[in-house]
């Protein structure tokens, strides 16, 4: 067992190589193309699903709401003004 400090990338390195782990012990297959990594960390590390380096997301949705990863809400705001403006035959 290696003990990580909390907020570092080997953490967050291992955690994938667990789940890489769990999946081929129980026959599943992780599809890398469909997992996004959304850093907030300006110390750069790649993460790698299955041989693969997972791309970084520009932005993530949680609990409905879009955030980019400087944390601002700007592009949940476009989103929801284009489907008002789309529902209100407004465009």
């Amino acid at each position: 067992m290696e003990v990580l400090p909390r907020n570092t990338s080997s953490v967050m390195g291992s955690i994938v190589n667990s789940i890489q782990t769990f999946a081929s012990q129980n026959s599943m297959r992780l599809n890398p193309k469909k997992y996004l990594v959304r850093a907030r960390t300006k110390i750069p590390y790649t993460y790698v699903l299955n041989g693969t380096p997972l791309k970084e997301a520009g932005h993530t949705k949680y609990l409905g709401i879009l955030f980019s990863k400087d944390l601002k809400w700007n592009k949940h705001i476009d989103v929801t003004i284009a489907k008002a403006t789309l529902s209100l035959s407004l465009g």
